[in-house]
């Protein structure tokens, strides 16, 4: 059983049946979500998941919790050999925004090694700057519907940016 897959098909059936209890503003006819192909999806239509450890991790006190977000308009399709009789196909949907709380930045990673413009830890918190900046766009963004203008207000990232401990550089 794939909970990631039965949990979504279970969210869309509620949606289609109108059993949600949502007091967020919804655009267009959730009953389309039943039978909507992924190519009829408007490629910057985005979906976001929340990543909270389900168990104590035994050698520290990690509580980190993540809030990635993915654009459909930038899946991208791979195959790989499980076998040597077969080779599976499978979609990838890269992390195109972060947001997260309960996180700590080890400083000094690297500090020491390799040149400045290839120094890792500054291309990572580069990295992890420009994720929760695309993270920030993505949620509070300014949507143009026909002539009606809306402010995306995404309630998990509000959530996780009111619960951050660290500013990213």
């Amino acid at each position: 059983m794939d909970l990631h897959t039965d949990s979504a098909n279970f969210r869309i059936q509620e949606l289609t049946r109108g059993d949600a209890s949502s007091s967020h503003k919804m655009y267009g006819d959730p009953t389309n979500l039943a039978s909507l192909n992924l190519h009829d999806m408007h490629p910057r239509s985005w979906y976001s998941v929340a990543w909270y450890p389900i168990y104590r991790i035994p050698d520290g006190h990690f509580r980190a919790a993540f809030l990635t977000y993915h654009l459909l308009g930038h899946l991208v399709h791979k195959s790989a050999k499980v076998d040597y009789a077969s080779e599976d196909a499978y979609i990838v949907s890269p992390v195109v925004g972060l947001q997260s709380y309960n996180a700590q930045l080890r400083h000094g990673v690297n500090q020491a090694a390799g040149t400045p413009i290839l120094n890792p830890s500054a291309i990572l918190k580069e990295r992890l700057r420009t994720l929760g900046e695309t993270a920030s766009l993505i949620a509070r963004a300014v949507v143009e519907k026909g002539n009606q203008t809306s402010i995306n207000r995404h309630p998990d990232f509000e959530f996780f940016h009111s619960r951050q401990r660290y500013s990213l550089p």
